[in-house]
């Protein structure tokens, strides 16, 4: 319905300021002759970066110390964390994102897992093992989904995969909203019987809150 808005307005091209274009129908866009351009790798180290800092984040607890003493509590009960050197960190897609992040989490100390269907060699020039998608899941200590939404990727995140998972294990996403079945994953943090942590800059419903 919007793109025959637009086309009815007279737009010729959509530019999607992303590098991903799910969001776009492109039968639709097609079918009036509309052009769809995207920005297919915009500041990866920013976006690795952040995934990062959100690890950083849930492993040594900040949000809650950050909390705690804006509140007045310098209590530290329950606050110690771990490490990322040694852990395991494990990367689903090593595009220009994927790669940004498993060259900082090496400097970490991380032993760097990878899945993508086109290894890259600089990756295994860094070390990286490159593995299949549900031996990712049931190593690593550290998952980070920076792979985009296809048919096959669509909730990789599931009730079945999280079964896989570590007990205690970290899972981020900074890739597509849709990779995560977002019920089972709610469903696993509450079991704690593998996955611990969850951080998200992307959610599948999130066309309604933005």
């Amino acid at each position: 319905a919007t793109v025959d808005q637009l086309a009815a307005g007279g737009v010729r091209l959509i530019l999607c300021r992303s590098a991903g274009y799910n969001q776009v129908d492109l039968a639709a866009v097609k079918r009036h002759g509309m052009s769809v351009m995207r920005v297919p790798a915009y500041s990866p180290e920013s976006i690795a970066e952040h995934a990062v800092g959100m690890i950083l984040s849930l492993v040594r607890n900040l949000h809650h110390q950050f909390n705690r003493v804006r509140n007045g509590n310098f209590s530290m009960d329950n606050l110690v964390g771990f490490t990322l050197a040694g852990r395991t960190a494990g990367i689903v897609g090593t595009g220009n994102i994927g790669r940004a992040t498993a060259r900082i989490l090496k400097g970490f100390g991380c032993h760097i897992l990878g899945s993508d269907p086109y290894p890259h060699e600089a990756m295994t020039a860094l070390g990286m093992e490159y593995v299949e998608r549900d031996d990712l899941f049931a190593r690593s200590d550290i998952v980070v989904l920076t792979a985009p939404l296809t048919p096959d990727t669509r909730h990789m995140i599931n009730a079945e995969s999280l079964k896989l998972f570590k007990r205690g294990s970290v899972l981020i996403n900074t890739g597509r909203g849709p990779l995560i079945d977002t019920r089972a994953v709610i469903a696993a943090l509450k079991s704690l019987e593998t996955i611990h942590y969850l951080g998200i800059d992307v959610y599948e419903d999130e066309a309604g809150l933005f």
